[in-house]
């Protein structure tokens, strides 16, 4: 969600969400997570709860605000400006997602009032690299690997044999491995299944409608993320072209620094178009895959790495520091582009649904 189109009140969600997290989550809370085990501030997670950011798309009959995608696309996009550690893609996205499209009316009643209430959050394993998992009777075995925020979850939803499962944790037969990341903002784990039990979740007779969905729901969600970042890195850059001064000049009056510039507004307002379009474009329950949210995630995470990049560049030797935030940006950006399927897998998928 972008300004463009804004209503009143979901301006007033935007201005709520970047005043909660610019007080909550500045870069120095951010970089003092770096080397925690959870990765996020339990009390930020209490907070957007409390604000009602977890439970936007339940309905209010489990707790939640009965809103749309629409309305999480505001919180996203500015999650991404303030690069914020909440598993709010992992558990509010595509955790709250698959029990809405997938899960029985006594799973959705046992779990969703306590995801509205951020008191328990789901992992997702689904996508182009989750193909090592099968079901046997009851039991689930095999891997799944860089499942994001598993360490964290209370429960998993697996893709398995065209179907999806659901597996309460901590479980018999299950075991969860944090993987080394680049990008310190998020976790992500290999996970173990060896005769785990599991619950069919019997809206995913057709799995492969639901996984579209979530993947659909996945995409537009870091096409957000990536306009979110990629503006902000953009905002820190030109700030940073305009003060500092060389040749008594600020570097900013300089052509080479001036092209690079525009360059960036070129990507990030184009990055605009396709984040909005992606979040107008994801469907209420499954219906099939939708055109936007592939290629806004394509070209939006693509996008955002470029920014940040020439970010580094307008800085010069201060943005490789890590002292500096820009490197912030340039790993969430190359964290973006590989999650739920790189752009070549996104632009391949956008391709077969214009053939289609």
């Amino acid at each position: 969600m972008t300004d463009v189109g804004l209503d009143d009140a979901h301006a007033q969600l935007r201005d709520l969400a970047r005043r909660v997290f610019a007080d909550r989550s500045p870069t120095t809370a951010i970089r003092a997570l770096a080397d925690d085990t959870l990765g996020f501030d339990p009390e930020l997670w209490r907070t957007a709860a409390e604000l009602g950011f977890t439970g936007l798309e339940i309905d209010e009959e489990h707790g939640g605000a009965g809103m749309s995608f629409r309305e999480a696309a505001v919180v996203l996009d500015e999650m991404g400006r303030g690069l914020v550690p909440l598993p709010v893609l992992s558990s509010v996205v595509l955790g709250t997602g698959a029990l809405l499209a997938a899960g029985s009316p006594a799973q959705q009643a046992e779990w969703l009032p306590a995801m509205a209430a951020g008191e328990r959050r789901l992992a997702v394993a689904i996508g182009p690299d989750r193909h090592d998992v099968r079901v046997a009777g009851d039991r689930l075995h095999g891997s799944a690997p860089f499942v994001l925020d598993a360490h964290a979850a209370d429960g998993l939803v697996v893709q398995a044999g065209g179907k999806l499962y659901l597996v309460p944790l901590p479980a018999s037969g299950v075991t969860v491995t944090p993987a080394p990341m680049l990008d310190r903002t998020r976790r992500l784990a290999d996970v173990a299944f060896d005769g785990a039990e599991v619950e069919p979740m019997p809206g995913s007779t057709d799995g492969a409608s639901v996984v579209d969905w979530l993947l659909d729901r996945a995409a537009a969600a870091l096409a957000l993320d990536s306009h979110g970042g990629a503006r902000r890195a953009m905002e820190i850059s030109v700030e940073y072209a305009k003060e500092r001064v060389q040749f008594d000049r600020p570097i900013g009056s300089f052509q080479a620094v001036k092209h690079k510039c525009a360059d960036m507004l070129i990507a990030v307002e184009t990055t605009r178009v396709a984040a909005d379009a992606a979040a107008r474009d994801v469907a209420p329950r499954p219906d099939g895959p939708r055109r936007w949210p592939s290629i806004a995630k394509a070209h939006a995470t693509d996008a955002y790495a470029f920014v940040a990049g020439a970010g580094i560049s307008v800085h010069g030797g201060i943005g490789f520091t890590w002292e500096h935030d820009m490197h912030l940006f340039v790993k969430r950006a190359k964290l973006d582009q590989a999650l739920f399927g790189t752009p070549a897998f996104h632009r391949e998928r956008y391709a077969r649904l214009l053939l289609d």
